[in-house]
Formats: structure tokens, sequence, C-alpha cells
């Protein structure tokens, strides 16, 4: 199937693994379980048959259901929006970043946020999805002003989404149903590379406590006959939580940092298999 790739950049996206990922995965399995999806590299990259996709961030998922039922009008509305920033400059980001908080607040799901989420991701700085303490999106420009998304994409994604499950939840919560032989990719928000950074880290949402949650659920998992397959930063804290079970190091490339001194770092790959 032609054209199919992930239609936004997220923070922590699988694309440059993709090869070893592929490499690691058990042969064969039943359904395909992604309870953090994100960008959906690797959903995308093996367009399952059988999936159940899942994420916190209700924008996010929003984008994914409009898409599987109204790609054609998603686009329309993204040309518009693309055509909008061509013609009025860099401001048009800002303007359109206000539409979308709006429509956050007053829980406008639709086809128009789904066009705008796609629009600021495409137009934000390193793609980034940033929240303020009021909960609004202010990732700032990234002063592009050319075309989104593809529509040959987003038509080519849609026909991918027909047939999966989309859901918003709590990661555990979207696991229930994972049986015997089943194919679990688990790519949560990273540890910290400091232990000591987590006070920190809990502002996106994801703390400690969960990472250690996770961590039971994977287990869990396990005695229930699932290939479980989870990616995080290589530091003391994930080893100690899995040390029973297959790591891999790999290297990795991280865009988004700032600093090109600290782009490089390593990462691990852990199978129940």
């Amino acid at each position: 199937m032609k054209n199919v790739k992930p239609f936004v950049k997220w923070v922590g996206g699988k694309t440059q693994l993709l090869p070893t990922i592929r490499e690691m995965m058990p042969t064969t399995f039943e359904r395909y379980y992604e309870p953090f999806v994100g960008g959906g590299a690797l959903f995308f990259d093996l367009k399952p048959s059988h999936a159940v996709i899942n994420d916190i961030n209700r924008s996010l998922i929003t984008t994914y259901k409009q898409l599987r039922v109204n790609a054609s009008l998603v686009n329309d509305q993204l040309r518009l929006l693309d055509e909008s920033i061509a013609e009025m400059g860099e401001q048009y980001f800002y303007d359109v970043r206000k539409i979308f908080n709006e429509k956050m607040k007053k829980e406008e799901y639709d086809s128009q946020l789904a066009a705008i989420f796609i629009f600021l991701s495409k137009h934000s700085f390193n793609g980034l999805y940033r929240q303020n303490s009021h909960g609004e999106y202010n990732s700032p420009s990234n002063h592009m002003t050319g075309p989104s998304t593809p529509e040959e994409i987003l038509i080519a994604d849609s026909n991918v989404l027909k047939d999966t499950d989309i859901l918003c939840m709590d990661f555990e919560e979207a696991l229930e149903s994972a049986s015997h032989d089943d194919f679990v990719f688990l790519d949560s928000p990273y540890a910290p590379l400091n232990a000591t950074s987590f006070d920190k880290y809990t502002a996106s949402g994801f703390s400690k406590e969960d990472h250690e949650r996770l961590a039971r659920v994977f287990r869990d998992l396990d005695v229930r006959g699932c290939h479980c397959m989870l990616t995080n930063h290589n530091t003391d804290f994930i080893r100690t939580l899995y040390h029973d079970f297959n790591m891999r190091e790999v290297s990795v490339r991280r865009a988004i940092n700032s600093d090109g001194a600290h782009r490089r770092g390593k990462e691990v790959i852990i199978t129940n298999y």
C-alpha cells in the first residue's frame, strides 16, 4: 500500500528504529496493540489488519478518528489552512493556534480540529506538541509557510485505519483485552536520563509511579502470553524495572535537542520473547 506514513511528527517517534524493530518482532501474531501510539511510525509501517491503538492525547486521537471516517473533509480544510498561511505569513500560525485552543476548551472534537492539529504539527518548532500549565497548546512557529501533509498520505492512512480500534484512555485500560499471541508495542513517554529529574518530568503526565505501573503491566501481559516489546532510554531505572527480560541497546538521534552535542543517545529495546 503506497503513501502510508505518519501524518504528524511526534516526539520520540520510532521511524529511525524501524529496521531494528522489524528484525526483533515476533514473526507471527494475532492482534496488534499500541497504547502510546503517538505518530504511529510502527503502526503505519506494519499496516496490521487487526489493531488497537490508543493515546491519552485527545486531540491526537480525534485526528486519527476523523481521518478514519472523514479523510477527504480533513484534507479540504487542511488545504484552506495551507493556502492562508502561504498568503498571510507566519502570524497566521498564531491565529490558528488560538482557534485550536478555543476549540479544545469547548471540546469541539471535529474534522476542523483534526485539520488544525495536523497544520500546527507541521508548522510548529520541531513538530513539538507542547502545552502550558493551563493546558493550552503553546509551541512556537517554525517560520515555515509551506504545505502540510499531502492528500495522498491522508487518504492512504485513512485506509489503514478503517478496521482499527482507536481508543483514548489510560494505557492499562487500553490493554485489558490483549491476550495470548497478541503483539503489544510499548513506546511510552521517556523516563528522564537523570533519575532526580522525575519531579520535572511529571509535568508531562507520566510519572515515576506510571513507569513502575507500566512494568507491572508488562509482566501481566507476559503471563497472558502476549508478545511484548518496550522502548525507552537506556538508564539504570529502566534496566532495573525490566532486569529479567531481554534487552538490546541501540543508538538514536534526538532531533529535538537544541544542543547538537546531545543529539546522540542510547535507548533499549526490551522484549519478553
